[in-house]
C-alpha cells in the first residue's frame, strides 16, 4: 500500500484493546466478488478503502486532536447513535482534546456556530431520532469557493479531524 499520503508520525495507541488490531495494509475493497480474468478484459477499476478499527499505531496524537462531527444529507434515522459513539470514543477511549458538533450538515461550518459533544451533552441522545446536529444540502464543498471557506472555518476552530456521514 502507498503511504505517501499519510502523515509520517506514528504514536503508540492509548486504547486499552484485547481484540483483533487493524493491520496497516489492511484495506476493503468495493467490489466483493470479482472474476479477474473478465476484470482484466473489461478494464474494470477497483478502489479500496483503509480499513476502519483500533490500530497498534496512530497517524494523530490523540491529545493533540480536535475533532468535528457533521451529519449532511438527508434524514438517517438512527444517527444519535453514531454521533454519541464517535463522541465518546473519541473523548473516552482515545483521550481528544475536543469534539465539535457542525450543526446543519456543511451550512454549519459557514452558518452556525459549533457545538461542542461532551461525555454528558451525548449520554442519553440515542434516545432522540434523526440526529442533534441536523443536516442539510447546502453549501456542496465540491464547488471550490465553498470548500475553501469551509477549509478557513476549520483552520480557525482548530479542527483537524473531520469525520462525516455525506
Amino acid at each position: 500500500m502507498s503511504a505517501d499520503w499519510l502523515p509520517q508520525s506514528l504514536h503508540e495507541t492509548t486504547l486499552d484493546w484485547h481484540g483483533h488490531m487493524v493491520g496497516v495494509d489492511e484495506t476493503v475493497l468495493d467490489v466483493v466478488f470479482l472474476d479477474s480474468e473478465r476484470a482484466k478484459e473489461k478494464k474494470i477499476k477497483m478502489h479500496q478503502w483503509v480499513r476502519a478499527g483500533p490500530r497498534r499505531m496512530l497517524y494523530f496524537k490523540p491529545d493533540d486532536v480536535v475533532a468535528a462531527i457533521v451529519t449532511c444529507g438527508g434524514l438517517c434515522p438512527g444517527l444519535n447513535n453514531v454521533v454519541k459513539s464517535v463522541a465518546e470514543t473519541l473523548l473516552k477511549a482515545y483521550g481528544v482534546k475536543k469534539v465539535w458538533g457542525v450543526m446543519f450538515g456543511y451550512k454549519g461550518f459557514l452558518d452556525h456556530p459549533f457545538i461542542e459533544l461532551t461525555e454528558d451533552s451525548v449520554k442519553v441522545i440515542h434516545k432522540r431520532g434523526g440526529t442533534i446536529l441536523g443536516s442539510s444540502r447546502g453549501n456542496d464543498p465540491s464547488k471550490e469557493e465553498n470548500m475553501q471557506k469551509i477549509m478557513d472555518r476549520l483552520v480557525k476552530e482548530g479542527v483537524n479531524q473531520v469525520l462525516s456521514k455525506p
